[in-house]
C-alpha cells in the first residue's frame, strides 16, 4: 500500500503543478521548465522507499541548502510510516531556514499526517506568506481544505 500511495502522491503532484504553471499565478509566477526526473524520484516512483531514503539522504548531505531534498526526505519517511522521525528531519532542517517554503510545506505535511489540523492551517498560512508560487503548497492546501469540507476552495486550489 505504501508503494501505491507514494506513486499517487507524485503523480498527484505532477498533475498540480501542470495546473498551476497553466492556469495559476500564470503571470506572476515563473514558469518551471521540464526536467529529466533523478534517481531519488524515480526510486519514489518504483515503491522502492528504502532505496529513495538513502539517495535523498547522501543527496541532502551533500547539498544542505537545497531544501526541496530535505522536504522530499521527509515525504519519503512519511510514506515508509516514520512519522516521528519525518517531523524531526523537517524541525532539524527548519531551524536553519525557518522562511524555506519546501520546509514549511513539509512540516504541514508531516503535521497533516499526525493528525493535527490547526497546525496545518497555521504552517501552510506561513508558507503561503513565504512563497505563493510553490506548487507542492498548493497541493497541501487542497488536500488541507478538501479535510476541513471546503470544497470550493479545494476545487479552487487544484483547477
Amino acid at each position: 500500500m505504501p508503494k501505491l500511495s507514494a506513486l499517487r502522491l507524485l503523480l498527484t503532484g505532477i498533475a498540480v503543478v501542470t495546473c498551476l504553471v497553466r492556469f495559476a499565478h500564470a503571470s506572476e509566477c515563473s514558469v518551471a521548465q521540464p526536467h529529466p526526473l533523478t534517481e531519488e524520484q524515480l526510486a519514489l516512483i518504483r515503491g522502492d522507499l528504502t532505496q529513495a531514503e538513502t539517495l535523498y539522504r547522501q543527496k541532502a548531505a551533500q547539498q544542505p541548502k537545497d531544501y526541496e531534498l530535505t522536504a522530499g526526505l521527509v515525504r519519503t519517511l512519511i510514506a515508509e510510516q516514520k512519522v516521528d522521525e519525518a517531523e524531526s528531519t523537517v524541525k532539524a532542517a527548519l531551524g536553519k531556514a525557518p522562511q524555506s517554503v519546501e520546509l514549511q510545506t513539509a512540516l504541514a505535511e508531516v503535521q497533516y499526517r499526525q493528525g493535527f489540523p490547526w497546525d496545518v492551517e497555521k504552517t501552510l498560512n506561513t508558507a503561503l506568506q513565504a512563497d505563493p508560487c510553490y506548487a507542492r503548497l498548493h497541493l497541501a492546501l487542497a488536500t488541507y481544505s478538501r479535510f476541513n469540507s471546503y470544497y470550493a476552495i479545494s476545487f479552487a486550489t487544484e483547477s
